[in-house]
Order: C-alpha cells, then structure tokens, then sequence
C-alpha cells in the first residue's frame, strides 16, 4: 500500500465518522463506540453516509477509491416540511462490508495512535474530533 493510499484511508475514516448520522433514541448506542455505531448502522444494507456539504461528500467519494473492494453511490437529498434542507448522499457498496470497516477502522487506529498517543482515541468523541481534523485539514 502507497503511502497516498494510506492517507486516503485515513481521511475516508475521518469523513465517515464526521459524516455518518449517530443513531438516536437508543440506549444501548450510547454504550457502543462510534466504530460499532457505523458497522451496525451497515447490517444487511449498502451503508449510507450524509454530509451537508457537496465537495465533503465528492471528497469521501473519491479517497474510497483507496478500497478496493468499495463502490459509491452519490445522490442528493431533500427533507423537511416547514424548513426544506438538503443532504448529499454517498452510498459505500461492497461485497465484504465488514472487511471496508475493518480497513477503515484499523487506519484510524494506526494514524490517530501516531497524532493523539496511544490510548487517546478511545477517550475521545471520535466524531467530533473527525469533524474538527478534517475541517482543519482542508
């Protein structure tokens, strides 16, 4: 693996997590890592990323070429009643889902290990501190 296919894997793990709706009105999410979040939200079903910006979602698109195994899907769409709004969509198909996690996931660890220390990505809001790398990084 090329040292640019590793960075794209570690920007794919970031906008996945910043980009991925947590699960509301479950207790028992709240007692899962944001990791078990994401691979229960892709039981069954190509997993479905939301972004509010159009280049986060083209960006996320374009750095999972990174995976192989990987085929996205971007769309638009649009919600509400009183307030329209609307979200741009990337939908991640692969034949293994869990072996894309596991690629993702492991990059994470690797490269959050080498910028927040051992230990210190599971004390942190991992999406939140996805948010605030990635925005700082573009």
């Amino acid at each position: 693996m090329s040292d640019e296919d590793g960075a794209d894997l570690f920007e794919a793990s970031l906008l996945l997590l910043a980009g991925t709706a947590p699960l509301r009105h479950a207790t028992a999410a709240r007692r899962r890592t944001e990791w078990e979040v994401v691979a229960a939200a892709w039981q069954g079903a190509p997993l479905r990323v939301e972004f509010e910006a159009a280049y986060a979602a083209a960006r996320f698109a374009e750095v999972m070429r990174a995976v192989p195994e990987a085929d996205c899907w971007t769309g638009r769409r649009e919600a509400g009643i009183r307030r329209r709004y609307e979200t741009f969509v990337v939908d991640v198909v692969a034949a293994d889902p869990g072996d894309v996690l596991d690629r993702l996931h492991d990059e994470w660890d690797r490269a959050a290990g080498l910028l927040l220390g051992d230990g210190a990505a599971d004390e942190t809001r991992l999406r939140t501190r996805a948010v605030a790398v990635w925005r700082c990084a573009r």
